[in-house]
């Protein structure tokens, strides 16, 4: 009988061939004192990510899907498919450094109380990113998505959620780690169960690591392990639906999570404070621009500055969601 590879990594893509190619590159690089295997769901990708797979890495185990099947549904595809004694779910935005996954295999390997891991994330110049959370709440949601954001009270349950004051050089048990890059054996698999499926994209992981929490398994930030993560190379591509499904993805995870009753009242309030936040910001938003073309302000330098890229996207996203998912929401919420 074929021993089974200490890790399986599982990789899940949507029109990133280039970004998936240095992924790959990388892990033949960086992975040497480790046997694994390379798990590939790809959700229908419109480049040419499956004839580079086929010509360029052809040991890599391959599952084209005939349609976009979402984050999670593609991780159970790639997990239940795995061999491997630990499993790595791995973005293809990101690059391996020498040793990280040895250092996360062999952590994990010695504390079988900790039920996943995840390295420290680094940008494309080096600098630290903070993907850890805390577990997101009905406060955190109203300080997102309304105008309570405003108020301080909101906006340090912000700042705590994002975990902005977290010192990320040190070792910590956390609620949550990034899905970029999350290890876990297969005995955590077997106690808390595939990706939930309902998640799209976005909270699945949350709601993995919860779940993990639940089972009185740590969560834990292993800092050692390094790996640079680009960041959303996918999600860029369909900018207002992405958007859109976190949104719907929040309101899953707090269905979920919350009692019934809880969840109804706070869905009242919320619907009634978000509509009110987005026709106010379509209005403001529309005013603006009628009076910055009125004065003279609406030209090319403007149009192309950060600050303007940034409200175009915003106000591009609102009337997104006015014209067809609102009505939608306030129905089936």
């Amino acid at each position: 009988m074929e021993k089974a590879p200490d890790l399986s990594i599982c990789i899940v893509s949507y029109n990133v061939q280039n970004e998936l190619r240095k992924c790959l590159n990388s892990i033949q690089q960086h992975v040497k004192n480790l046997s694994y295997e390379i798990l590939l769901v790809d959700n229908d990708s419109l480049d040419q990510t499956a004839d580079m797979i086929v010509k360029e890495f052809p040991a890599i185990q391959f599952f084209p899907q005939k349609k976009n099947i979402g984050f999670a549904a593609g991780c159970n595809v790639a997990i239940k498919a795995s061999k491997g004694t630990m499993i790595l779910l791995l973005n293809p935005d990101t690059i391996l450094h020498e040793q990280s996954l040895e250092k996360m295999t062999a952590f994990l390997d010695t504390h079988p109380e900790i039920g996943i891991i995840g390295p420290q994330l680094l940008n494309t110049d080096g600098t630290i990113q903070n993907g850890l959370r805390q577990f997101p709440t009905a406060a955190v949601i109203l300080a997102r998505y309304t105008f309570l954001k405003k108020f301080p009270f909101f906006r340090t349950r912000i700042d705590r959620y994002r975990m902005r004051n977290a010192d990320l050089s040190v070792f910590m048990e956390v609620d949550q780690v990034s899905g970029a890059a999350m290890m876990f054996s297969r005995k955590t698999l077997d106690r808390i169960g595939l990706m939930d499926e309902r998640f799209f994209i976005f909270c699945e992981e949350v709601d993995f690591c919860r779940r993990a929490r639940e089972k009185n398994l740590s969560v834990c930030y292993l800092p050692d392990a390094q790996i640079t993560h680009s960041g959303g190379q996918s999600r860029k591509q369909v900018n207002n639906l992405v958007q859109f499904y976190r949104f719907e993805s929040y309101m899953k995870y707090l269905q979920k999570n919350m009692r019934p009753f809880s969840y109804l009242l706070f869905m009242i309030f919320f619907k009634m404070l978000f509509s009110l936040t987005l026709l106010t910001e379509c209005f403001i938003d529309l005013f603006l621009r009628n009076l910055y073309v009125l004065i003279g302000l609406w030209n090319s330098s403007f149009n192309h500055s950060k600050k303007f890229l940034n409200w175009e996207n915003k106000y591009q996203y609102r009337k997104y969601f006015l014209k067809n998912k609102w009505i939608n929401f306030l129905i089936h919420y």
